[in-house]
C-alpha cells in the first residue's frame, strides 16, 4: 500500500501580520531611543565628570551642574559662524582640565539665569591644550588662523582673544567681539582675577542697552 505524500503548508504573509510586525519593530526601536541619553544629558555627564575628576585630584569643591543648565557645546569653527548673529552670543571658552574654567561653570550658570539669559555656549580649547608641540610652524599658523577668525572685529576697548591665556568669557554681537574677560584679567586693577566682576559685566551688556 503506497504511502500518502505529506502536504506542505505554504506560509502566507497576511496584511494583518505584516502590520503587527511593523508595529512591534517600531515599538522596540522607540523603546531603545527613549532610553538613549540626549545630547544635553551627554554634555551634562561630561561637564560633571570633569568637575568631579578635578575636585578629586586637587582637593577642590567646585559645584556640579543640574540638567537645567544654560550651556550648549559649540566647536571653534561653529562659533565663528554663530558670532555673526544679531543677538548677543555669550561664550565661555576654555579647557575642561582647567580649574578656573570648571569653577566658573556653576557661577556663570547661576548668573545667566539671574539675568534671564538661557544660552551660554561652551567652547572647548582641547584643540590647543592637547597639542604637545605648540612651537611648530604649522601649529602656530593654525592658532593664528583660529584666533584671527574670532578677532575679525573687536571693540576698541577690548583685547583680542588669545587662546594661550586660558579661560575667557566673551560676548559677540553682529560679528564683533564686544567683551573679552582677558582684557581685564592681566591688568593691575582691583578687579584682577575677580571673576564675579567679569561675569556680571559680561552678562549685563545686553541689559544696558535695553
Amino acid at each position: 500500500m503506497a504511502s500518502k505524500s505529506k502536504r506542505k503548508t505554504k506560509f502566507i504573509w497576511t496584511k494583518e501580520m505584516i502590520i503587527l510586525l511593523v508595529c512591534l519593530f517600531a515599538a522596540i526601536v522607540a523603546a531603545i531611543l527613549l532610553n538613549l541619553p540626549t545630547s544635553k544629558e551627554r554634555s551634562l555627564t561630561k561637564y560633571n565628570e570633569a568637575i568631579e575628576t578635578y575636585n578629586s585630584n586637587n582637593s577642590t569643591s567646585y559645584t556640579t551642574l543640574t540638567k537645567d543648565n544654560v550651556y550648549k557645546d559649540i566647536s571653534h569653527d561653529s562659533l565663528v559662524s554663530k558670532k555673526a548673529s544679531s543677538d548677543y552670543t555669550y561664550v565661555l571658552y576654555g579647557s575642561f582640565e582647567d580649574g578656573t574654567f570648571l569653577d566658573e561653570l556653576y557661577k556663570v550658570n547661576v548668573a545667566a539665569k539671574n539675568y534671564d539669559i538661557d544660552l551660554v555656549y561652551l567652547c572647548d580649547s582641547a584643540w590647543y591644550e592637547d597639542e604637545d608641540d605648540k612651537d611648530t610652524v604649522e601649529f602656530r599658523a593654525l592658532v593664528k588662523e583660529k584666533e584671527t577668525a574670532l578677532n575679525s572685529s573687536v571693540d576698541k576697548d577690548q583685547k583680542d582673544f588669545d587662546v594661550s591665556l586660558g579661560t575667557a568669557l566673551m560676548v559677540f554681537k553682529d560679528d564683533k567681539l564686544i567683551y573679552n574677560s582677558q582684557t581685564y584679567s592681566s591688568s593691575e586693577s582691583s578687579s584682577e582675577y575677580n571673576w564675579y566682576l567679569y561675569v556680571n559685566k559680561a552678562l549685563t551688556i545686553g541689559k544696558e542697552t535695553n
